[in-house]
């Protein structure tokens, strides 16, 4: 079974889930959250759809995994998908950005403040990328490769060049580092 109107098998498209707060700068927006809670946090969003978000700190590592795509004709090879704890009304801004800046990030879900760890499996993911510890513990515990976006400036340097570390063994990366 192919996926749909791709032409790719399922199994040949290596598909990303990433969280809203990974993707875009909403650090000040998480912040209100935490302060004055949902209601002030909504109509902050909502106040602000034409606002564009700034990238976040994992916005260029989704943009270099996208461009893996670029000019293959059987469909693209690297999937992004959005899972967010934002609802409809204020992941519309979310969506807003990722149309602004170009994103080929076609599917989504906004659990309206839920985890989005149950969405990791229906969607394919083979990779949750996400801020929020509790939900990269969900998905280990679950068997899904998974890591904490851990809160940074990203970088404004635009290179093309794509660099993965990992370390599940803490070898390169151990506590004497």
């Amino acid at each position: 079974m192919s996926a749909a109107g791709t032409g790719l098998e399922t199994g040949d498209r290596f598909t990303v889930a990433i969280s809203s707060r990974a993707l875009f700068a909403l650090d000040d927006a998480h912040a209100l959250f935490e302060r004055e809670g949902l209601d002030a946090y909504v109509r902050h969003q909502i106040e602000r759809e034409g606002e564009t978000l700034a990238p976040g700190i994992a916005f260029p590592l989704v943009r270099k995994l996208l461009a893996l795509n670029a000019g293959r004709a059987s469909g693209p090879r690297i999937e992004v998908i959005l899972l967010s704890r934002n609802s409809g009304d204020t992941g519309l801004r979310i969506f807003n950005a990722v149309e602004h800046h170009g994103l080929d990030i076609a599917r989504a879900a906004f659990t309206s403040g839920a985890s989005p760890f149950p969405y990791i499996a229906p969607f394919g993911a083979q990779l949750f990328l996400s801020t929020h510890a509790e939900d990269v513990r969900a998905a280990l515990n679950a068997g899904v490769a998974a890591a904490i976006v851990l809160p940074s400036v990203a970088s404004t340097r635009d290179s093309k060049e794509l660099r993965i570390a990992f370390d599940g063994d803490a070898v390169v990366f151990g506590g004497e580092s």
